[in-house]
């Protein structure tokens, strides 16, 4: 099973917002994350990476919290390769049971999807199915990806955006959190709505061209979905060469206050982040109802 590849020898910037060249993805898990007290400061410090890495593509993460393994290194690792919800460690029983789920989860997603097109179908007396129903058949990735964005079951993939607000919104979603931490992680340039690179150990899912248009959240929200390469379908030896932070760039910290949104950009609503009016809401529900 391959490994995501290290990255090495590219540009970040130090707490000074200045360029810092040939650091290492293990040099910024070592430091403490960088913290900014606004938007444009968060800006400045991604316009002067994103320049300098004009070879990678920047994928964005917001959370509330950060995760830690056993030698204090930020974890960023797909769902299903996280510790269990009580702390422990991966065992490979724990792994074994999300696959299983995972692999129901896929076959209920594919039936729930071209039930709702016949339903469609019936109603509108026309053969037209939901857009993307055969590509959803087809690629396991994409069958991954939604039942990830929505939260059904653990999957090999890990969500991020490719927009800066969008993940700064989830870093500070909830009135009561004081901070969240943004994660600047470095892919190669996507080609397709699924795209592979042998040579960096990544597959990255493009949501906005891979999902049919009628799910609204992947595309309010700038989505993608990264992964190792060759897909993981049993438990890796170790789990820490398949753990995003080996593609990590940089770490923010940024202060929930009303100070911190600055030059005409704002946090974005939790019902915008989370249209209600989106039908893989219910077809996702229905999904998780099942026995």
């Amino acid at each position: 099973m391959n490994e995501i590849r290290k990255l090495e020898g590219f540009c970040t910037v130090n707490d000074s917002l200045e360029a810092k060249f040939r650091v290492s993805a293990a040099d910024v898990c070592q430091k403490e994350p960088i913290e900014v007290s606004s938007y444009s400061q968060l800006l400045k410090g991604i316009s002067i990476i994103s320049f300098y890495n004009h070879d990678l593509h920047l994928l964005f993460r917001g959370q509330s919290k950060e995760y830690f393994d056993e030698s204090n290194r930020p974890m960023i690792r797909p769902t299903i390769l996280r510790n269990t919800p009580n702390g422990d460690s991966l065992t490979q029983k724990d792994f074994v049971r999300r696959y299983s789920a995972l692999k129901e989860y896929m076959k209920r997603l594919v039936c729930e999807v071209e039930e709702t097109t016949k339903t469609r179908n019936s109603e509108r007396d026309s053969r037209r199915p939901m857009m993307g129903t055969a590509r959803l058949r087809k690629f396991e990735p994409l069958q991954w990806s939604i039942l990830q964005h929505y939260g059904v079951s653990d999957t090999p993939l890990l969500d991020a955006t490719q927009s800066l607000q969008v993940a700064c919104s989830f870093a500070l979603n909830g009135e009561n959190r004081d901070h969240g931490y943004v994660y600047v992680i470095g892919v190669p340039y996507l080609s397709e709505s699924i795209s592979y690179s042998v040579r960096e150990g990544i597959l990255c899912t493009r949501l906005l061209s891979a999902c049919p248009p009628e799910a609204r959240r992947p595309y309010l929200q700038e989505g993608y979905l990264v992964g190792s390469f060759p897909e993981i379908k049993e438990k890796p030896e170790d789990l820490r060469e398949h753990d995003f932070r080996n593609r990590l760039i940089a770490r923010f910290l940024i202060k929930n206050d009303k100070n911190f949104w600055d030059c005409g950009f704002g946090k974005i609503s939790e019902d915008n982040l989370f249209p209600k009016n989106d039908p893989f809401i219910e077809i996702t529900r229905r999904i998780g109802l099942e026995k």
